[in-house]
């Protein structure tokens, strides 16, 4: 749905054509999820937190997100750190935020600056951007995903940032094309393959 404002009424006549639907993250509202759900058409949820009786299938993200920052801030004496995504639009996000702001609390660090942007390379781009403009880098950004780490490294090499010399990036969900850039990305692997099938399973 790329966030379209359309996406409600997209989702809701596409329900009326197929026999069951897997719904990814907040693309569409509890109320709209409900309502199709009303209609008799079977759903199961992915990376979304429950509504109701349905089906959920996610991952679990406050434990790799704690394992990443205790590795940055004991590993890499990192202390400083901005976060690039959008909790309010992305429930496994919500969950790696909350986890990133528990260490840095517990680690009497300053709480993260928190760049809010969408999910694509052009987002991280602009985010870094803005960043770079601001004039007041972290040590180490952490990017929702490897989509938005891919714009922040193409934003910091044309403003002459080394990485990670000069500031540290890391992404999520480490996809194949992150082992194409350099210098290598530092990203927290999903599971993807084993969300898509269990949700299959369950939906079939």
């Amino acid at each position: 749905t790329h966030r379209r404002q359309e996406s409600a009424r997209l989702i809701t006549e596409l329900s009326s054509r197929v026999d069951g639907m897997v719904i990814m993250d907040r693309t569409v509202s509890d109320s709209t999820i409900s309502a199709i759900a009303d209609s008799g058409i079977p759903i199961v949820l992915l990376a979304r937190s429950a509504i109701g009786d349905l089906p959920s299938v996610r991952s679990e993200n406050q434990i790799p997100a704690i394992e990443l920052m205790t590795h940055l801030t004991k590993d890499h004496c990192y202390r400083s750190f901005a976060f690039l995504g959008d909790p309010q639009i992305a429930y496994d996000v919500t969950e790696r935020w909350r986890a990133v702001n528990k260490v840095a609390h517990e680690q009497n660090l300053a709480r993260p600056k928190l760049i809010r942007c969408g999910y694509r390379q052009q987002d991280g781009y602009q985010a870094a951007q803005k960043l770079v403009t601001q004039g007041t880098l972290p040590q180490c950004l952490l990017c929702a995903n490897d989509e938005v780490a891919f714009g922040v490294y193409q934003a910091l090499r044309e403003n002459n940032i080394r990485i990670p010399d000069e500031i540290a990036v890391t992404g999520w969900d480490d996809i194949p094309t992150s082992e194409l850039i350099s210098p290598p990305l530092t990203s927290v692997q999903q599971p993807t393959q084993q969300l898509g099938d269990l949700a299959a399973q369950k939906l079939i």
